[in-house]
C-alpha cells in the first residue's frame, strides 16, 4: 500500500499509540474527493481519552475532532500523505473546556 520511502513502522507506531489512548475510536469519512493521482478525505474522529495524550493524563472525556488528509498515489501506492487537524481543540477537550470541539 505504501511506496518505498514511506516509513511504515513509524505509521504503525503512531496508529498503535492513538489506539492505546482512545480504545473506542470512531472514524467517519465525511467527504472523499479524487482527481488524478490525489485523494482528499475530510474526516471526523471521536474517542474517549483513556491514556496520556498531548501531556494530559487520562480524563475520560469524549474527544471529537475533524481534519483533512491529502494523499498522493503513484502506481497504486501511497507516496505522500499530508494531514491536518486542530490539536488545540483536542487539547481543550482533553482538559474539559466546554467551548471547544
Amino acid at each position: 500500500m505504501f511506496a518505498p520511502g514511506i516509513d511504515i513502522q513509524q505509521e504503525r507506531e503512531w496508529l498503535r499509540s492513538i489506539h492505546a489512548v482512545y480504545r473506542d475510536i470512531e472514524y467517519t469519512f465525511l467527504d472523499i474527493l479524487a482527481e488524478g493521482d490525489k485523494v482528499a478525505i475530510h474526516w471526523r474522529f471521536s474517542g474517549t481519552h483513556q491514556g496520556e495524550h498531548l501531556g494530559v493524563p487520562p480524563s475520560g472525556n469524549r474527544v471529537t475532532v475533524q481534519g483533512m488528509a491529502l494523499i498522493r498515489f503513484v502506481d497504486g501506492k501511497v507516496v505522500e500523505d499530508v494531514s491536518y487537524w486542530d490539536d488545540l481543540s483536542v487539547l481543550n477537550q482533553l482538559r474539559g473546556n466546554k467551548d471547544s470541539g
